[in-house]
């Protein structure tokens, strides 16, 4: 599910970009045109983040629909399965004692990146890390760095982590996860 929601910010990254262009002087990788350089450091940071093996999360969904025909033929061996209620509220109560979070799934696409305010959240941090690594000349920091060019970048990355379990694709919508 991080990676689905990590294209979806990398193409926001490089539209905002887009819209916005910084050009510098110099060139920024081996010859490369600024977009296509800008492009490059956004990739590499999502690939970091992608890569990223110190983060562990367990979570688990459930369905808000109990009695979904594809979910019956997805999850419960072709419709041999059963479906196992919980009271919403109850679940609420445990989370709050044990320390864990629950929350419905937001379900996102491309066609709706924009309107979404994590995606665009996440989108302007990472352009703003590679922005910031080319202010302070530490691209290459940013390029080889396992945890990019800084504190910040470091910071983004594990947030990013963390909210991503949050989100799916929209392909998996009529699910209504929590």
């Amino acid at each position: 599910e991080t990676k689905a929601l990590l294209d979806i910010i990398r193409k926001e990254a490089i539209k905002l970009y887009e819209e916005n262009p910084i050009s510098y002087k110099k060139m920024l990788i081996y010859g490369m045109e600024n977009k296509d350089a800008i492009s490059y450091m956004i990739d590499t940071e999502i690939k970091k983040i992608i890569n990223l093996k110190d983060i562990l999360i367990y979570a688990v969904c459930f369905s808000g629909d109990g009695d979904l025909l594809s979910q019956w033929r997805g999850y419960a061996d072709n419709g041999n399965g059963v479906s196992i209620g919980f009271n919403i509220n109850r679940l609420k109560d445990i989370c709050k004692i044990e320390q864990l979070e629950l929350g419905k799934i937001e379900y996102v696409s491309n066609e709706n990146a924009t309107t979404n305010t994590i995606i665009s959240k996440y989108a302007n941090k990472i352009l703003n890390n590679v922005f910031d690594a080319l202010e302070d000349e530490e691209t290459k920091d940013l390029l080889y760095n396992k945890y990019g060019a800084n504190r910040l970048s470091n910071l983004t990355q594990h947030t990013l982590i963390f909210d991503s379990v949050f989100f799916k694709h929209d392909s998996f919508k009529e699910e209504k996860e929590w």
